[in-house]
């Protein structure tokens, strides 16, 4: 068993065109399933479940760029991709170091839910953006 390490996290919008948004230094996913309670209230036993609706979260880290063209993308259109409800497909892809490498990659359809920006005088701008996911999101694991 290799170490992993996540190389590659981007953005897209999800219109079709493939147009990357942004890539980021560090992302989380947390998958979560509901549960509905089967268990019947005053029997004094063990409580039981069903389970139910599954959603996925996270939020993407990444270093914030003012872009005021139209072939580049900025942190500024992440805040406009926010406000207007915009769709993007969201993508993570691991690596292993073992020999043969393997690999796992997550994507699925976003909704930016929150974004905030971290700055100081004697360093670099970031961003972090969370989103939740909408419908399913596919895992693929491989070898390379």
């Amino acid at each position: 068993m290799g170490l992993i390490r996540g190389i590659d996290a981007i953005l897209k919008l999800d219109d079709g065109t493939d147009q990357l948004v942004g890539c980021a230094r560090a992302i989380t996913f947390d998958i979560t399933r509901e549960l509905i309670e089967t268990s019947g209230a005053g029997t004094g036993v063990f409580r039981t479940y069903k389970p139910a609706a599954i959603g996925f979260t996270g939020s993407i880290e990444g270093l914030a760029l003012i872009a005021t063209s139209g072939t580049t993308w900025g942190v500024n259109n992440l805040y406009e991709f926010l406000i207007n409800g915009t769709a993007l497909i969201v993508t993570f892809y691991e690596v292993d170091n073992a020999t043969p490498q393997s690999y796992l990659q997550k994507q699925g359809t976003v909704y930016l839910t929150s974004i905030n920006e971290v700055s100081s005088f004697d360093n670099i701008v970031t961003f972090n953006a969370s989103f939740t996911g909408t419908g399913t999101i596919t895992i693929t694991a491989d070898e390379v």
